[in-house]
């Protein structure tokens, strides 16, 4: 699968995804994509935004949502890396640095 195909296909499985969870006040906001070597395959990155960041103190939660994640993804990269952050803290840590990230926002996001 090319980079184009899998940035389309990882959109829409996790279009697909933010539905599911969409009244958990949690949503993966945008996600980036490369190329790994070592697993000869894609890697994503998901970035997950909370209404309230404390929730991701919580190990079980983390996991529930990243597990989650990488399931709806797992036809088409190797792994997912999972970062949650608050709103402010997404804004001020990835609104300027799209294009070192290739971020990919989903409109959905709520």
């Amino acid at each position: 699968m090319d980079k184009k195909e899998a940035l389309q296909a990882v959109k829409t499985a996790l279009i697909r995804y933010n539905d599911e969870i969409k009244l958990d006040a949690v949503n993966v906001r945008a996600f980036y994509l490369k190329w790994d070597d070592e697993f000869d395959n894609w890697v994503v990155t998901t970035i997950f935004v909370l209404d309230d960041i404390s929730r991701a103190e919580d190990m079980d939660f983390v996991d529930a949502y990243c597990s989650r994640s990488g399931a709806a993804l797992e036809e088409i990269c190797a792994f997912t890396y999972c970062t949650f952050r608050s709103e402010e803290q997404y804004i001020e840590e990835f609104s300027n640095k799209s294009w070192i990230y290739e971020l990919m926002d989903l409109e959905c996001a709520a």
